[in-house]
């Protein structure tokens, strides 16, 4: 079955969703446990939770900038703010490039896919800065 670009664009939507979604739950489990006597306590479950997110969607490779178990407040990820402006293919390798609406780290980003088996798991992301494409963290 040959992909589409509506395939592997749908993938990035979907990552970019459990992105917000894990960012707004770490934000909340932090925010439960700071005045508590372990303020850290909050953090091994969403370290576990990032890390099944990543083998969800990401090839298993050593990434070693990671995300770091970084999250913020409004999320860098969000569905909302960030679109799908382009797509390609070539063999078991996808480019889709998106625009963020943010102050932060707004602008091009584009997310590199390779296939596996069936699926469509994300590389990588870089940002436009300038005229250069520079290694962003997923």
């Amino acid at each position: 079955m040959a992909a589409t670009s509506a395939v592997v664009e749908s993938v990035v939507i979907v990552f970019v969703r459990a992105m917000n979604e894990w960012e707004r739950a770490a934000w909340s489990a932090r925010r439960s446990a700071r005045d508590t006597d372990t303020p850290d306590s909050y953090w091994p479950g969403v370290a576990a939770a990032l890390e099944r997110l990543l083998a969800e969607f990401c090839t298993p490779r050593e990434r070693p900038y990671g995300r770091l178990g970084s999250f913020q407040h409004p999320p860098e990820y969000d569905p909302e703010l960030e679109r799908v402006v382009g797509s390609r293919i070539a063999g078991r390798k996808a480019i889709v490039d998106t625009d963020r609406k943010v102050a932060l780290g707004g602008g091009r980003r584009r997310y590199t896919l390779h296939r596996r088996g069936d699926r469509w798991l994300v590389d990588n992301v870089k940002q436009l800065v300038g005229d250069t494409w520079q290694k962003a963290t997923l």
